[in-house]
């Protein structure tokens, strides 16, 4: 491929990045990163880079093309054009695994949080909560790691009254809070009667 034939190129020439980016007019991070395959040089460049090396811009880019094609900007456009997809392509996966971790990370951090919500309750069935999270664990392969923080509950409700930190009365559930307005209602009834 092109990064390959380039860096073969310049090692054989002896030459540095820095002494080719002079040659060719650019920058040395440009030349590192042909070699490294980030990005590939226009079909002028190549045209330049095939003069610096003495050598047909054809066996740069790794492929045999007639010898009546040789310097042919067309030919060599065609050829960039299917590096330059194929670095696309690279690029897209490589960004889109990165997002998919991203999601995952994500996810396994509301799913703490809410688990850490629901078993720092004492008004949850907690036997049940710890099977379910035992047979979830067990079927995705993971580990998972029991605690009671019911326990600390109170003492967590007084310690945050003490410092005047907001306590939602609720666990912010849509079923939750149609309880709590539904329980209103029915006290705002009886008082009413």
């Amino acid at each position: 491929m092109l990064k390959d034939n380039l860096k073969t190129l310049i090692k054989n020439k002896g030459l540095s990045q820095e002494e080719l980016s002079v040659k060719l007019n650019v920058v040395r991070q440009t030349v590192s990163k042909w070699e490294q395959g980030l990005s590939v040089p226009d079909a002028e460049m190549l045209i330049s880079i095939s003069e610096v090396f003495d050598t047909p811009v054809s066996t740069i880019l790794g492929e045999n093309i007639d010898e009546k094609e040789k310097n042919n900007l067309k030919v060599i456009s065609e050829k960039l054009e299917v590096i330059n997809e194929q670095l696309s392509m690279q690029q897209k996966q490589k960004r889109k695994r990165t997002i998919n971790s991203l999601i995952i990370i994500d996810v396994c951090i509301i799913l703490f949080f809410i688990l850490l919500a629901v078993l720092g309750s004492p008004y949850q069935n907690h036997e049940a909560l710890k099977e379910i999270a035992y047979k979830m664990a067990e079927k995705y392969g993971i580990e998972f790691l029991y605690r009671d923080f019911r326990p600390g509950f109170r003492e967590g409700q007084n310690k945050a009254r003490e410092l005047g930190l907001y306590m939602q009365k609720y666990c912010g559930c849509v079923f939750s809070e149609e309880d709590r307005y539904q329980k209103k209602i029915e006290k705002d009834k009886t008082k009413n009667n």
